[in-house]
């Protein structure tokens, strides 16, 4: 990865032994830093949800019931529950939650754009989307 557009991708004020990318004025680490949408911000916003929220790291795995290109499990600790839903596929499906967790909230989505939705009983996934719902006890 390029760390920005300046000459040889920021790697180094010398000419560089491999050519740089073609596309290093585009794609490069200060260009992601700056698009609050990319990449880089989805897995800074991962890491700080593995801090925040215990259950992630040290909870129990309960895998929920699902179907197709779904993968769904819960990371449960003393009162937190956060049930994470995978779309592994490119078509939109729906994920249905059992009646002991039935509501909660969006904490993050892959696509970085419905945190604070609420969720009761199911919810939409887009292709290729995952989701951090934080449920309610």
């Amino acid at each position: 990865m390029q760390w920005d557009g300046t000459r040889s991708a920021g790697f180094s004020d010398a000419e560089p032994w491999l050519p740089v990318a073609d596309n290093f004025h585009n794609e490069n680490v200060d260009c992601y830093r700056r698009d609050k949408t990319s990449l880089y911000w989805l897995y800074r916003r991962l890491i700080d949800f593995r801090r925040k929220h215990v259950a992630l790291t040290e909870g129990s795995y309960r895998p929920l019931t699902a179907t197709g290109d779904l993968l769904l499990f819960c990371r449960e600790l003393g009162r937190e529950r956060v049930v994470v839903a995978l779309n592994m596929g490119p078509q939109p499906l729906v994920a249905s939650f059992p009646t002991e967790i039935a509501s909660g909230q969006i904490l993050l989505s892959s696509f970085l754009d419905r945190e604070g939705d609420e969720v009761i009983n199911s919810i939409d996934l887009r292709g290729n989307e995952g989701l951090l719902v934080k449920m309610d006890c």
